[in-house]
């Protein structure tokens, strides 16, 4: 198979999607109608295929409620695509969900942006059971992919050219523990940085009770290493961080963030916080707040609770209503927005090396692009104008 442009070129269309939230499965669910309508109107019989989270979670439901789709493979899909789809060429609807069989090997073949940066998965899965978290029972325990899989991945789609990789996990700092007993990031991180064709490393998604002395170090220490950490905090009250199963209190968390801003020069911290988690006051609120206040962060993510079918939190009570979880998301917005312009400002006058992504698209620009302190799609962008040389029009 191959990658077609045009849908009328398709002989099936493969969409993967999400069951991670309330807000990201009706986005799966809107783009399914979409593309479905899309087929309609091309006038073509192009079976659509479900891949993934969302899939794994509701599987025959799925295929019952949307008779647009003709298969739903789980989150093993690359075990179960091949009979998906020899199954839809014979006209049938199958739903080949169920109990995950994940190999801890899943090395690509396909570089699919190959002129953006390579983003690495190097474990799935998540033991941290988290009370309002679906994500364990839908991907699974942790499983860590091999070291050396990992390392031969990123070099044969780097190939000496200078690129940005980013590695990814649902719990990036417990990689290796499943393999190795011990936390191997750090390991990983030298072996990638001494490939030629790595520029910059990202790493995403650490939890704080993972950012430890010796990862902090080998930031500090090696160049490759982006100085910009992905660490979700969740919460500022101490009640609801247990009340979320997570580790840690506002004043342990607070002193990471400081250990982190002292031993890195120019670090760039995001993080993602919790609004109208079951039980939440206004105390327990005005503990996020001065969380947010105190912490400073460069970039953050403010998500409102969403009641997930399966989790412990899903029968907690009181539940906030959406009203005031929607007052609660408004204001930590507004005070990050204060924080992130006051943060950009610092960065005025100073020297950035800078990551083409592309072309403008402001009128007036040439470029835009990123430096160490952004993220592809979740951070903001640089826009940039070309210097033009003497004589130029």
């Amino acid at each position: 198979m191959s990658e077609v442009q045009e849908i009328t070129e398709a002989r099936f269309v493969l969409i993967n999607t999400c069951g991670f939230i309330t807000e990201a499965k009706q986005e799966c669910i809107d783009t399914i109608l979409d593309v479905a309508k899309l087929i309609e109107e091309s006038g073509h019989r192009i079976p659509l295929i479900l891949l993934g989270c969302m899939c794994q979670r509701y599987g025959d439901e799925l295929l019952r409620a949307l008779p647009e789709v003709s298969a739903v493979t789980g989150v093993d899909w690359r075990h179960q695509i091949e009979e998906a789809i020899m199954a839809v060429h014979d006209n049938k609807r199958v739903s080949l969900v169920g109990s995950m069989t994940r190999t801890a090997s899943c090395t690509r073949k396909i570089d699919t942006f190959p002129d953006g940066p390579l983003m690495v998965r190097v474990a799935d899965g998540c033991d941290n059971r988290c009370s309002y978290c679906a994500l364990p029972s839908i991907r699974g325990p942790l499983m860590s992919r091999p070291m050396e899989d990992i390392v031969d991945e990123v070099r044969r789609f780097t190939s000496n050219r200078g690129r940005e990789v980013i590695l990814v996990a649902q719990d990036l700092t417990s990689y290796g523990l499943d393999l190795y007993g011990r936390r191997a990031l750090v390991d990983l991180l030298k072996n990638l940085s001494s490939l030629d064709g790595v520029r910059w490393l990202r790493i995403l998604y650490l939890q704080p009770n993972g950012v430890e002395d010796d990862l902090i170090a080998e930031i500090v220490a090696n160049s490759k290493i982006a100085n910009y950490l992905d660490i979700p905090f969740q919460h500022g009250s101490g009640r609801i961080l247990e009340l979320m199963s997570r580790s840690g209190s506002m004043d342990d968390n607070l002193l990471l963030i400081r250990n982190i801003r002292n031993s890195i020069p120019d670090v760039a911290i995001r993080s993602t916080v919790m609004v109208g988690f079951p039980g939440e006051t206004e105390r327990d609120f005005d503990a996020l707040v001065e969380f947010v206040e105190e912490a400073r962060f460069d970039w953050l993510g403010v998500f409102r609770y969403s009641r997930e079918e399966g989790t412990p939190a899903w029968e907690m009570i009181p539940q906030v209503d959406p009203e005031t979880a929607g007052g609660r998301y408004d204001r930590i917005l507004e005070l990050q927005d204060i924080i992130a312009v006051e943060k950009s400002s610092e960065q005025l006058g100073r020297v950035a090396e800078i990551i083409i992504d592309g072309e403008s698209d402001i009128e007036g620009y040439d470029w835009m692009g990123r430096s160490y302190r952004e993220a592809p799609v979740v951070d903001g962008n640089i826009y940039l104008k070309r210097e033009k040389r003497t004589g130029e029009p």
